[in-house]
Order: structure tokens, then sequence, then C-alpha cells
């Protein structure tokens, strides 16, 4: 029984990778359609942090990305991994009320700003979500390309324990 039980655990598995692969490479084709036709809606505003950048003890981030409707999320999340002891997170503010939200607490958080110019809040699946997707996914690949490892990560996604990440 044990033998089926890891097998079964084995083919979901390959299926969620097989899963994940299909979804980047139509998201990295998506993005290129949509950076054609979208290319002014999104703009990298200058950085808090310098995240692009390799450095020795921080070439590993945890990112998750906020608008001003999920500040408070967004300030449970980092509490709960800095309580944790993550010092490697960060949030990505996809508009400037939320960086000026989470910006003037005393809390330190550690910001990136990465401003979706013109959001498409009246169409939230093909317009916001597009261009929250391919923000996200553009943001990351530049990490990536620049020698940083990444784990992305939804606000609403829980940690229970720390895992060292090196």
């Amino acid at each position: 029984m044990g033998a089926i039980l890891r097998h079964a655990q084995l083919v979901i598995v390959l299926i969620i990778a097989v899963h994940a692969i299909f979804s980047v490479c139509n998201s990295h084709s998506f993005l290129r359609r949509f950076q054609s036709n979208n290319s002014s809606k999104i703009q990298a505003v200058v950085e808090t942090y310098d995240v692009v950048a390799k450095t020795p003890s921080e070439d590993i981030k945890i990112i998750a990305f906020t608008d001003s409707h999920y500040v408070a999320l967004a300030k449970v999340w980092y509490k709960r991994l800095s309580s944790l002891g993550y010092t490697e997170h960060y949030i990505v503010c996809v508009d400037e009320k939320a960086y000026k939200k989470l910006s003037t607490e005393d809390n330190n958080y550690r910001l990136i700003q990465r401003y979706i110019i013109d959001p498409d809040y009246a169409r939230p699946i093909v317009g916001f979500s597009r261009q929250l997707y391919s923000l996200r996914l553009q943001f990351t690949l530049e990490m990536l390309q620049n020698g940083t490892h990444v784990l992305l990560t939804d606000l609403d996604n829980i940690f229970n324990t720390y895992v060292p990440l090196e």
C-alpha cells in the first residue's frame, strides 16, 4: 500500500511540474504580447532597495506583490515572516498608495516600488490581473537574470516554520 501511495504522490508531483512548465511557457509568450500592446502601462520606478543587484549576503529574496487594496494583508504577511526569522522578504508595491501606506509606518518594511501605470481596475480579470501577472513575471525575470534566487509568493500564503533558504 505504501508503494502505491508513493507512486500516486510522484504522479501528482509530475503533473504539477508539467503544468508549471506549460504555464511559464504560455506566460512568457503572453508577456511578450502584453508588453508590445501595453508597454506604457507598466513602469519600473526607482526601487527603495537595490534588489536586482546580486550581493553575497542577499542573493535570495522572498517577494510578494501588493496594491493599495491589500496593504493590511501585506503587513500581516511581512510581520509573520519576520517573526519566523526571515530577513530576505520584500513587499513589491504596484501603486503609490500602497507604497505610501507602508513606508510611513515605523515598522521598516523592506519595500520595492514597481508601479502599474493606469491600472485597469474596471476589468479585474482581463485588465488589472493581466497587468499584475505581467509585472510579476517581468520583475522576477529581471531578478533571475541578475543572479538573484527568487521565491515568489502570494500575500495569502501562510508560512508556519522557518526553513533556511541557503
